[in-house]
């Protein structure tokens, strides 16, 4: 997330000083826009949308302070870093009342200035995440009427993978349940973060029953949720010991849907986790017979393509040593991960050139073999069909000399 910055500061050399300051750190701010004047400021809040205004106190017409109140009276949320040239007891006594604690003298310095938004930052990050999980929580639950482009205002699309521990859903105590006090939403997110699989469009959710976690995942594209992503989420149950059901549903571009994908995919794992078995569960593939099974072989199929996409991959075998026709495997991979396994192949095995290719001098033929294509020609052709440029030029573009 980048967070806005707003700079209101009446004196012009101070003002550019303090914006070429912020410029300056490693941090993920942008400054959109700066004003010399509090109504200026005020005028433009709502087209500016800042998450952060940083403001001067003494300023003719509105000072810093009145600005600060009057934009909590048009009820804009923000959060404020007051600059002045006066420790003033009484300036900080009415900031405090504006619950606004923190206060920088001018000239700021620069690590003053970093740990103050850095903070800021960290803390706006903390609202925008609950604001929306409380979103999600009440669309979920279906407690009152949510606006979804509150919540999606990027009309992203949206997967919902649903957690559950204990068979047939529940435990029958507390005293079943190891770690019980590690069974919440926070400790789930400190995991992810911890294993680099959290994101700003991630969020994880209480369901009805305790022993249930919906995480709610929001991506630009219609790629499956990773195999390796709900890998990490089995790190996480194991300490529980006890049985894990995930059930992931289908992409769902209309965020108005998702209480009914919930009940849906709620029925689904209370059913299946009656088995006591680990179990992941699509929900495209719910209907479908031997579901268990079918779940197994497309899984095992989609870690192959991924994980081994530079061997020869014979799809008829494959499909044959699951007991499975061929064609009939092909059409239930698609149907989950909305893309043929052979151009999921040819996906791979492109994201995998272009990366050697830009980071490499390695020939052009090393390279083909290494993605698996024997014939280097034949490499070549397939490449500009999918990228529209060829090794050579795709590798000049980038600015790596020809080996």
């Amino acid at each position: 997330m980048i967070c806005r910055i707003v700079v209101v500061e009446d004196e012009p050399a101070i003002q550019q000083g303090i914006v070429a300051l912020i410029q300056r750190l490693d941090l993920p701010v942008q400054v959109i826009a700066s004003y010399d004047t509090g109504e200026a400021a005020l005028k433009n809040l709502f087209e500016d949308k800042p998450h952060i205004i940083i403001t001067d106190i003494q300023m003719p017409a509105m000072t810093g302070l009145e600005l600060i109140s009057r934009i909590k009276q048009q009820g804009y949320e923000a959060e404020y870093l007051i600059l002045s040239g006066y420790a003033d007891f009484e300036y900080v006594r009415t900031a405090l009342k504006l619950s606004v604690n923190n206060y920088l003298l001018k000239p700021p310095r620069m690590r003053e200035l970093y740990d103050s938004l850095r903070y800021l930052c960290q803390k706006q990050e903390q609202a925008i995440y609950e604001k929306k999980r409380l979103l999600l929580l009440d669309l979920l639950h279906q407690r009152r009427s949510v606006r979804t482009e509150d919540l999606n205002p990027e009309s992203l699309c949206a997967s919902l993978i649903l957690f559950g521990i204990g068979a047939g859903g529940r435990p029958k105590s507390a005293e079943e349940l190891p770690n019980l006090n590690q069974w919440n939403c926070q400790s789930l997110l400190d995991f992810l973060r911890e294993k680099h699989a959290f994101s700003e469009n991630l969020w994880v959710i209480d369901e009805y029953d305790p022993t249930v976690k919906a995480i709610v995942m929001f991506t630009d594209s219609y790629e499956p949720v990773p195999s390796a992503f709900l890998q990490i989420l089995q790190q996480f149950g194991a300490q529980f010991q006890l049985p894990m059901t995930f059930v992931v549903s289908s992409k769902i571009d209309d965020l108005s849907s998702l209480p009914d994908v919930n009940t849906r995919c709620l029925q689904y794992l209370l059913q299946s986790s009656a088995s006591g078995k680990d179990q992941i569960i699509y929900e495209a593939l719910k209907d479908s017979s031997n579901n268990l099974q079918l779940n197994d072989a497309i899984q095992a199929l989609y870690t192959a393509v991924c994980e081994r996409y530079w061997e020869d991959i014979n799809f008829k075998d494959f499909a044959k040593k699951y007991g499975y026709h061929q064609g009939y495997l092909m059409a239930q991979f698609a149907k989950v991960y909305e893309i043929p396994p052979k151009k999921l192949l040819m996906q791979k095995r492109m994201e995998k050139a272009m990366e050697l290719l830009a980071k490499s001098q390695l020939r052009i033929k090393d390279i083909a073999e290494m993605v698996g294509y024997t014939d280097v020609a034949y490499f070549n052709r397939v490449f500009k069909e999918n990228t529209g440029t060829t090794p050579k030029l795709y590798r000049e573009s980038h600015g790596v000399p020809s080996p």
